[in-house]
């Protein structure tokens, strides 16, 4: 059973962007990534080593970060990614 109960968002509604995490109910909202962010979308889940994956479609980035906010330095795992807005050709 995983230790690690959180819910994770990405929020680009603003005029800021982040990616934020909350505990199961919802509580406890904190930012974890705030900074060379611009439009993360399909955040995904890595349980056993705790990182969490996402896209930036405007960065053209995907990149990583633990849970708890951590270990930034090894957050840009490739650049120049095509992210499709639509279906792609």
């Amino acid at each position: 059973m995983f230790s690690y109960r959180y819910i994770f968002v990405s929020d680009w509604s603003g005029n800021t962007s982040r990616i934020l995490r909350a505990s199961l109910s919802g509580s406890d909202l904190t930012p974890i990534v705030d900074t060379l962010v611009v439009k993360p979308i399909g955040l995904a889940l890595d349980h056993a080593n705790k990182h969490l994956y996402w896209a930036d479609m405007d960065m053209n980035t995907i990149e990583r970060i633990d849970y708890d906010g951590k270990n930034t330095s090894h957050r840009i795992i490739a650049i120049g990614m095509k992210v499709c807005k639509t279906i792609c050709s």
